[in-house]
């Protein structure tokens, strides 16, 4: 159960039923998973009701399932179905989807099977060879049932109809002969190619992957809708020519020979000369054949199953104990004793009589009896020859050895394995052997060698084939991997080593503003945290300070000298090479005069010299507030003036962090929330100024989106004295009623409409017809048609509107009962006319009785030919005010 659950979990694709979770009932003491709930029937009950499809149907059904199988085989690892039958795909109304059911018993590709040794899971009217075989399936065993499935959907009938499962074994496994989709005469040769291609016995005959039916599936399907289908050709396909007369005269003659070769020899085991025992008989004598033990002279003859394929119910089947293909058709011993005689000429009439008697009965003539057959024993007079017994039908070669031994292999790149079969045939008839790499043929030897080239998964396959065309075969699982990269000859021994932090800076500040001659001290503190020994280092302006000043000291003590900007740089380095710095600017400034002596005659100090902070005089935005969206870019700045014409330093801080340091800085909303961007502007002496904005980052509005429009046709044409409407249908994603403004133009003058514009009394040439929708939000989508208008035609037909007729409405309550979804199906019932321009109104009337309607033009197909049909879906919020639901359609 967990398997199952897991592995269809796994696969998310529209044509693969989902599973959304898995619970256990505690009561009944079972555990159960919910999975998506799919309105319709499956594909076999689709056959039962409607018998052969058309071909066209049988594309639309198996290209889906072709699609799914091909996703799911793609998968890593891959997952093969093993169970691909009418009764697994399901087709949902009213959509027509396809979808794959019942993962039950699929497989992941180097799982071992969960199942006894020896059973073959699968359906066995689906099941292909080399599950029959008990070999390693991979996604061909899904490529032959699913044609298996396209053969009986498109004849209506399955191909081992009437057959029970023990002669299905044997006409797969034991007959040449290859399966061949036949067909009737007027079916295109391609598709007759494809579904044979499909069902081939062999699997290097069969499709490789389901991508390749896939893409043939499709093209069948593109000329089939353009009418090239019986012209269509495709690589890679064997095209059938019809059998000529004398061809099927020669295979009839071949099988009456055959069949009477093999009576003779089932006559010969039968009837042989019997030992008399006691005193002579007289010619002619019946005797018993003597009793044998039925353990040691019987073989168990195969009964056929007592339901039919038609009446056994689809289930998985569970086939064969043993990993061995099915028993050979058996044939009966009779016990014979040695004996000797000579026939008399008298009685040879009376032999051959006894011989035609067995034979009626060996071949089913007559009903068989309860009681061991009888014999006629003429009289012995001389030894004759013993009785040579039938051999046994050509059996496949046998394995007797296989290099490697296990059938998952892992290579590294580069490197070469021997992959080996050696077979013995029991007639002795010579082998051929065959090796595929990926399905590509690499070899006709025993012994393959192949070097690894390419990582990833690769498929070995060998096959022993003798002249009667029996083969058995081997695969492995090839898994090439990367070889490891050499270890690094300067670094063998790899040591993590993470930086040393700083705990501690002082100043704290990062800009620092100073007259000339002050002595400023700076310190840092740091830690590692690997416990390594740490260096300091000092410079200033990038010339490092020399050691007899502390430069391996966590302090240093300056004397500012020189008036402008300076930088003060600490790096702390570990043992292991990783360093963390810290910088100070530091503004120098020119010494303030010392006042001059006082004078006797002066009594006032002369004025000491101020610092006049800078100004802000722009900024840009002007708004401290500012809204974006999502993703947009906003280019903040500041312009500052220092009346002492300083030189001034910018810091722009996002959050309180520094992110800039000139006079603009180009912010990107990555995110929703709210940010703060702060500019400091500083002159020299540390005269600051700053500038704000608080920024909130929103959401980008929905983009409104076309969901339809009218024309479907870019190019249009129509006479001058008809009337034409062109609509836009279009929604916004998240709002259920949005507030659409449309503006209309036709060749560049804007007009008056809604959703729909009435095009008229325009004169004759070519006109350009525009429509752009805008949302509240201020987003726009826009469409355009080219628009001929042609003179009138004097013998014009009448124009009569096409009769249309509304079927399937219906109308679905959302699960918190505030939207209603009124559908329905549009069809032209009109045997000539085709309705064009077909619109669907729903109105329904208010609480306060006015009329609430809602109008939609109709998806594609558009126009509507003479038995087309086309759907509508309106929905209605607040419907528990409303009332008298109806639906019209207009054709204009």
């Amino acid at each position: 159960f967990y398997r199952e659950a897991r592995l269809m979990a796994r696969l998310k694709h529209p044509n693969i039923v989902q599973v959304h979770d898995i619970d256990r009932d505690e009561a009944r003491n079972f555990h159960y998973f919910v999975m998506e709930f799919i309105h319709g029937k499956t594909l076999r009950q689709h056959l039962r009701d409607r018998g052969a499809l058309p071909l066209a149907e049988v594309l639309r059904m198996a290209i889906p399932v072709a699609n799914a199988l091909a996703y799911a085989h793609t998968q890593v690892p891959s997952v093969i179905h093993r169970d691909v039958k009418p009764a697994n795909i399901m087709i949902e109304k009213p959509s027509g989807r396809v979808v794959v059911m019942d993962f039950g018993i699929a497989k992941e590709i180097g799982q071992s099977d969960a199942t006894r040794t020896g059973a073959i899971m699968g359906t066995m009217k689906y099941c292909a060879p080399e599950q029959m075989r008990h070999e390693p399936v991979d996604g061909a065993a899904d490529i032959y049932a699913l044609g298996m499935v396209m053969y009986e959907a498109y004849t209506g009938k399955q191909f081992f109809a009437g057959l029970d499962e023990a002669r299905i074994v044997g006409k797969v496994l034991y007959e040449p002969q290859e399966n061949i989709a036949d067909f009737s005469p007027d079916t295109p040769p391609v598709f007759t190619a494809v579904v044979t291609k499909a069902i081939a016995k062999s699997r290097e005959r069969r499709y490789q992957t389901a991508e390749q039916l896939l893409h043939d599936l499709e093209q069948c399907r593109a000329a089939l809708e353009t009418g090239t289908l019986d012209q269509l050709s495709l690589p890679g396909l064997e095209y059938a020519s019809p059998p000529s007369v004398s061809t099927e005269i020669e295979d009839i003659d071949n099988r009456l020979l055959r069949l009477k070769e093999e009576r003779d020899q089932r006559v010969a085991a039968i009837v042989q000369p019997q030992a008399r025992s006691g005193s002579p008989r007289e010619a002619g004598t019946l005797v018993p054949v003597q009793s044998v033990d039925p353990k040691e002279e019987m073989t168990p003859v195969l009964a056929p199953s007592s339901l039919t394929n038609d009446e056994i119910d689809e289930d998985h089947w569970e086939i064969g104990e043993e990993k061995s293909p099915p028993p050979l058709p058996p044939r009966v011993k009779v016990a014979v004793s040695p004996s000797s005689s000579r026939v008399p000429s008298a009685l040879i009439g009376v032999g051959a009589i006894g011989i035609l008697g067995v034979a009626l009965w060996w071949t089913g003539f007559f009903s068989p009896a309860a009681k061991p057959p009888l014999v006629i024993t003429p009289p012995v007079t001389k030894p004759a020859p013993v009785v040579t017994p039938v051999a046994p039908e050509n059996q496949p070669p046998q394995l007797l050895s296989l290099m490697p031994a296990t059938d998952v292999v892992d290579l590294l790149d580069g490197t070469t394995q021997m992959f080996r079969l050696e077979a013995s045939d029991p007639e002795g008839e010579p082998l051929v052997y065959a090796w595929t790499l990926n399905g590509t043929s690499v070899g006709t030897q025993p012994a393959f060698d192949w070097k690894a080239q390419g990582t990833g998964s690769h498929r070995v396959r060998g096959v022993v084939t003798d002249s009667k065309g029996l083969a058995t075969s081997r695969e492995w699982r090839v898994a090439v991997l990367s070889p490891p990269k050499p270890p690094e000859p300067e670094k063998p021994l790899v040591v993590v080593n993470a930086p040393p932090q700083i705990t501690r800076a002082e100043p704290e500040s990062s800009v620092i503003v100073a007259p000339e001659g002050t002595t400023l001290t700076f310190a840092t503190t740091a830690s590692d945290p690997d416990g390594d020994k740490l260096v300091y280092e000092w410079s200033i302006d990038g010339k490092k300070i020399s050691r007899n000043r502390g430069a391996t000291s966590p302090t240093i003590n300056w004397k500012a000298q020189g008036t402008g900007n300076h930088q003060v740089r600490a790096v702390v380095g570990d043992g292991g090479g990783l360093t963390v710095s810290k910088e100070w600017q530091v503004a120098v400034l020119a010494p303030t005069e010392p006042p001059s002596p006082p004078t006797p005659v002066e009594s006032t100090p002369p004025a000491q010299a101020k610092n006049t902070p800078p100004e802000i005089t722009l900024r840009v935005p002007d708004e401290t507030s500012v809204t974006m969206v999502e993703g947009a870019t906003l280019t903040l700045s500041a312009q500052a003036i220092d009346s002492d014409g300083e030189e001034l330093l910018y810091e722009w801080l996002l959050n309180g962090k520094k992110v800039a340091s000139d006079a603009t800085f180009p912010f990107t909303a990555e995110s929703l929330g709210a940010r703060r961007i702060e500019v400091k502007v500083t002159d020299p002496r540390g005269g600051k100024v700053n500038a704000r904005w608080d920024i909130q980052v929103e959401a980008r509005p929905p983009t409104p989106q076309l969901v339809m429009f009218t024309p479907h046709e870019s190019r249009h044409a129509l006479y001058d004295h008809l009337t034409r409407y062109f609509g836009v249908e279009v929604e916004v994603p998240g709002v259920p009623e949005p507030e659409l403004r449309y503006e209309w133009k036709i060749d560049g003058e804007p007009v008056k409409g809604q959703e729909l514009l009435e095009f008229k009394n325009q004169p004759i040439g070519t006109h350009k017809v525009e429509v752009a929708v805008l949302s509240s939000s201020g987003e726009r989508v826009t469409h355009q048609w080219t628009v001929h208008v042609r003179p009138d035609e004097v013998d014009r037909p009448s124009i009569w509107a096409p009769r249309l007729e509304i079927v399937e409405l219906d109308n679905v309550l959302s699960k918190d009962k505030k939207v209603v979804t009124v559908t329905g199906m549009i069809r032209n019932i009109d045997e000539e006319r085709t309705a064009d321009n077909v619109i669907a109104w729903v109105s329904a009337i208010s609480a306060q009785g006015d009329t609430v309607a809602r109008r939609m033009t109709l998806p594609s197909p558009q126009p509507l030919a003479p038995g087309q049909v086309a759907s509508f879906r309106v929905q209605f919020t607040r419907h528990e005010t409303m009332s008298d639901f109806r639906v019209e359609v207009v054709s204009k």
